[in-house]
């Protein structure tokens, strides 16, 4: 993928039409709150395709890099169940790729791409606390979980507002754009299914329902509750303290 990358962003040059998007920032005429405005004033146009060439090497760049001279940082991060790389590229590529989408949306205001992109780097980065508090715990803390889904839905939000509003007051959205944005919002979702199958796996057949409400809230005792995989954990300690207490009756 290292390689793909890069010359994926060398076709996008190449093959994509020079196609410009405006970044534009209204301001204050006069008093505050007397609701004169000026502008919109065009700060600097974005090519889509630079950006979407930007998108896929700056991936390359975290594939090359844990590939080569950060092979074993990244095995020893990942042996821990973290994978930081990931997550610190992807605060900037998806938070890039979903200003790109707000702006092809419709969205121009350049103090609103700031607070998406902030927004949504602030979710991946969310994604990799998870990770990191998680390590060694006995019971998966699901706090940094929830924040981040609750913060990684504003720029869908602020998405689709866009959209219902530019469909509401002149009726030429096409669908395929709807199609797209629908799309979109459903591959960015499975980042978050993922992670929630990462800490709860489906129960096996039959088996107990251990992570049914694992978003629900917090144990009595305030402690969150225990995912499948952290059961598992205790349950193969408690069978190697069993065998190492009575060697002769489990076989040893």
């Amino acid at each position: 993928m290292g390689l793909a990358h890069p010359a994926q962003a060398l076709a996008t040059l190449l093959l994509a039409s020079a196609v410009s998007l405006p970044v534009t920032i209204n301001y204050l005429i006069g008093p505050p709150g007397a609701g004169d405005f000026g502008g919109p004033k065009e700060l600097f146009d974005v090519r889509v395709d630079i950006a979407v060439a930007a998108f896929l090497l700056l991936a390359a760049i975290d594939h090359l890099s844990v590939g080569t001279w950060g092979r074993r940082w990244y095995e020893r991060q990942v042996s821990r169940g973290i994978n930081p790389a990931r997550w610190w590229e992807y605060s900037i590529s998806a938070s890039l790729m979903v200003v790109l989408i707000a702006m092809l949306a419709g969205v121009r205001e350049g103090t609103a791409l700031v607070a998406l992109f902030g927004a949504n780097a602030a979710m991946i980065l969310f994604g990799l606390t998870m990770e990191r508090v998680n390590v060694g715990s006995e019971w998966v803390q699901w706090r940094p979980f929830i924040y981040g889904c609750l913060i990684g839905a504003v720029p869908w939000i602020a998405i689709a507002l866009q959209l219902a509003v530019s469909q509401n007051e002149t009726g030429n959205v096409p669908g395929f754009a709807i199609a797209i944005f629908v799309t979109l919002l459903l591959l960015f979702s499975s980042f978050a299914v993922n992670m929630w199958l990462q800490y709860c796996p489906p129960r096996p057949l039959g088996g107990p329902a251990v992570c049914r409400e694992g978003l629900s809230g917090l144990e009595p005792g305030g402690q969150e509750r225990p995912c499948l995989a952290s059961l598992r954990r205790r349950a193969g300690r408690k069978l190697t303290r069993r065998r190492a207490a009575n060697p002769a009756r489990h076989g040893q």
